[in-house]
């Protein structure tokens, strides 16, 4: 390489690192491409290519650029690990194991190989040796919070949801301020009908990040399980604020609207639900129990309809429909309705008892 080519690829070298610093990964790799044109073995300009790659969330590319890279330091360990990222996210999930493996072959105690493994192993449905994996890393560094939330979602898919807040409890006395451990064990404390003190906890989350909308998506739950409608529609609300379409906060934003007889406000805000949840049964089944409950029968059984045209034997909606006629008037529509019911389950109560109310009322 000549004396010019050699400026030129320096020139070009601290280009590049300037581009890091702007996070302009494109333009880095339009760099590095220039620089390996004159130096194909550039070491560093590999890695920093496999990187921008990388940040791109192009895995294969990544993955290509990894290989190229280690052809030159064939054990650099950080590009190894990125091999492994890239694998994982390409979901080969041997394969990244297998990487992870030859990273601890030369780094017995590297805690990233060890949790990129176990990830790849709870991947493969292969819980218990993912487990081992983390008690492995855990004997070595038992404060690698990493490595602690691993083992704890380990427990959440095994649906062991007290072993789970035990570990999201000492991740937070190592760290305090990790909004993800709150989070996570706001959502355990909530899988566990603890619902206050799911609430509590989203508070300290949201305390350190007030629009985590995950977060207040936990809360809205529990306050609508402890029947605190208001406080259920307000934190809906602060949701909506910021994604107005969130499926999750419009419904229950309508179902609290509902138990506390707001139904006209419910309906209005179910009318925004339906273009984006067309086929929800439940989402359906909300609005036509909010337009019988406003008296708009004949709407309502437009709704049941549609809700049975894909799910012909839903009792629940053949009940709501039976209810429907008749507050209509519609004696012998309504007792065929329940007659429909107990075809399908002959011994149901709720359609014995309004058969018995349509005749005496109807």
């Amino acid at each position: 390489m000549s004396e010019a080519e050699k400026e030129h690829v320096q020139k070009l070298t601290d280009q590049a690192f300037a581009l890091i610093e702007l996070e302009e990964n494109e333009k880095i790799i339009e760099t590095c491409d220039e620089i390996l044109n004159i130096e194909p073995e550039n070491s560093l300009i590999l890695r920093m290519r496999s990187i921008a790659l990388c940040n791109l969330d192009k895995f294969q590319e990544t993955l290509e650029a990894c290989d190229e890279a280690l052809t030159v330091e064939p054990q650099n360990i950080n590009t190894m690990l990125r091999r492994a990222w890239a694998l994982y996210h390409l979901e080969e999930y041997l394969l990244t194991i297998e990487e992870c493996d030859e990273v601890l072959a030369l780094d017995p105690k590297n805690m990233e190989a060890f949790a990129k493994k176990a990830g790849a192993l709870c991947h493969l449905n292969l819980h218990e040796e993912a487990f081992k994996v983390c008690e492995t890393a855990l004997s070595i560094d038992p404060k690698d919070t990493a490595i602690l939330f691993l083992k704890a979602q380990i427990f959440q898919i095994l649906k062991k949801e007290r072993e789970a807040i035990e570990i999201y409890e000492k991740i937070l006395d190592i760290d305090p301020s990790d909004v993800d451990a709150l989070q996570a064990k706001a959502w355990m404390l909530e899988e566990l009908n603890r619902h206050q003190e799911a609430i509590e906890t989203c508070n300290e989350a949201l305390s350190l990040d007030a629009e985590n909308i995950p977060i207040l998506t936990i809360k809205i739950f529990a306050l609508f399980e402890l029947e605190k409608y208001e406080d259920a529609i307000k934190t809906c609300e602060d949701i909506l604020t910021t994604e107005p379409n969130n499926i999750r906060a419009l419904i229950v934003k309508t179902k609290a609207l509902y138990r506390l007889e707001k139904y006209e406000e419910g309906l209005q805000t179910s009318k925004k639900i339906l273009p984006l949840q067309q086929k929800d049964i439940d989402v359906l089944d909300l609005h036509a129990h909010l337009l019988q409950q406003l008296g708009k029968y004949e709407e309502s059984l437009q709704i049941c309809d549609e809700i049975l045209s894909f799910e012909p034997n839903d009792i629940n909606t053949i009940g709501t429909k039976a209810w429907n006629f008749g507050f209509l008037g519609q004696r012998n529509e309504a007792i065929r309705c329940c007659e429909e019911i107990l075809k399908i389950d002959p011994k149901n109560i709720d359609a014995l008892r309004l058969r018995v109310t349509i005749f005496e009322n109807c």
